[in-house]
């Protein structure tokens, strides 16, 4: 699955590509229509081409998730089991449902020590809080990605926060985040597409490389408590202010740069270096021009 994904230097997806390259239906999947009320997994399995309009909470390593669609507005979509490996999420759509009464933070998944997490060429839409992780996360890949705004009733006047990591307690181990496309998630409060580190005395790596970030109204990349962050070869729209913010560890910001090729420059950086030597070009495919003309063919 997954042919024709860009790669390389600048290799995102885009909403362009949700129904071809990312999301249910996407690489040759039917469009799920099967329902699956949810429940507890307790077992290795593979569900797949079903809509799932229920909580799930996953008891068991190698549980494989594969061209679903989760639609239904549980507070925690996907609970996992303290220790689980080789959880696997790809092809799929995530949609957290309410209505605009509703308060409160929507997440579609929390857990702690959960190895070889992977997420793949999978649409996230209408949720306040991706992922809540802590612990050992070793091997954890978010790759080919697009996550869409939280929408009405999901925390309107709070705090939007993409990829928690390292919320509550210290987490180690490597990380990946690749390939993917990050929309504003909020428009109306300030929002952290990735908090890496918030829980303090974490020893942690975490790249970051060849994805998109579009506006936010806090700080998009937060690293935090000593943690190993590498940001490199991201595109930040002209209207992120806070491209990343570094705090007390090892931080690299290299070859970052704006839809138009220029680069992300030291005043949208809090802490660590910024280095621009030797970078690969931006791509055509990558250029404002582009990306603009592939927005208007999607209105």
């Amino acid at each position: 699955s997954g042919s024709g994904l860009p790669s390389g230097a600048y290799g995102y997806v885009t909403p362009a590509d949700v129904g071809t390259l990312v999301g249910a239906g996407s690489n040759g999947h039917p469009t799920p229509t099967e329902t699956y009320s949810g429940g507890s997994i307790n077992s290795a399995t593979v569900i797949e081409n079903k809509v799932i309009t229920g909580a799930v909470s996953v008891n068991a390593d190698n549980v494989v998730f594969r061209n679903v669609h989760f639609r239904n507005g549980a507070r925690t979509m996907i609970s996992v089991a303290r220790g689980v490996n080789g959880l696997r999420i790809e092809d799929s759509t995530i949609e957290c449902t309410a209505s605009p009464s509703e308060s409160g933070s929507k997440q579609v998944l929390v857990g702690e020590n959960l190895t070889n997490l992977t997420v793949r060429r999978t649409e996230l839409t209408g949720c306040s809080r991706l992922f809540i992780l802590d612990g050992n996360l070793d091997g954890f890949l978010w790759e080919h990605n697009v996550r869409h705004q939280a929408g009405p009733g999901f925390e309107p006047n709070g705090h939007s926060v993409g990829l928690h990591i390292a919320y509550f307690e210290s987490t180690y181990g490597d990380m990946t985040i690749r390939g993917s496309y990050f929309e504003q998630a909020n428009t109306t409060s300030y929002t952290d597409q990735i908090s890496f580190g918030f829980a303090g005395h974490s020893s942690a790596s975490l790249v970051v490389e060849n994805s998109y970030f579009d506006q936010d109204l806090n700080y998009t990349i937060r690293c935090t408590a000593n943690t190993d962050c590498a940001i490199v070869n991201n595109v930040f729209s002209d209207d992120v202010w806070v491209a990343t913010q570094f705090q007390n560890g090892a931080a690299s910001f290299d070859c970052n740069r704006r839809p138009d090729g220029s680069f992300v420059g030291n005043g949208s950086v809090l802490g660590g270096s910024v280095d621009n030597s030797g970078c690969p070009s931006l791509p055509s495919n990558r250029s404002r021009s582009a990306r603009e003309a592939r927005i208007r063919d999607l209105s």
